[in-house]
């Protein structure tokens, strides 16, 4: 995604649509330990402030991924949504992301 930036045509695709959020816990439930409660790795507020942000599932994995990293650089646990503000204000965003102006 980092390779092709602005070169990219953004398309309108409302694959989730509403399901956004289930979509992120499933995620979430998929990704952990078995048996793992997922308000111990990221909270809700950051789940909501995710699934608002982002529309596709590959924005979703990208993006976690990210959040992850730089969650564990500096020792949070669980992710709070402060990281997420980090994460998008550094310029890794996907093309359609939904991001407020002043984080930039």
């Amino acid at each position: 995604m980092e390779e092709i930036g602005l070169r990219a045509t953004v398309f309108e695709i409302e694959c989730l649509g509403s399901d956004n959020r289930k979509y992120l816990k499933w995620l979430m439930t998929q990704s952990a330990e078995p048996k793992t409660k997922i308000e111990t790795i990221i909270t809700d507020e950051t789940l909501i402030a995710l699934s608002d942000k982002l529309t596709t599932p590959l924005q979703f994995e990208q993006y976690l991924t990210l959040i992850f990293e730089k969650a564990n650089k500096v020792c949070q646990k669980p992710v709070e949504p402060n990281v997420i503000e980090t994460v998008l204000g550094q310029g890794h965003r996907c093309p359609g992301t939904k991001i407020d102006p002043s984080w930039l």
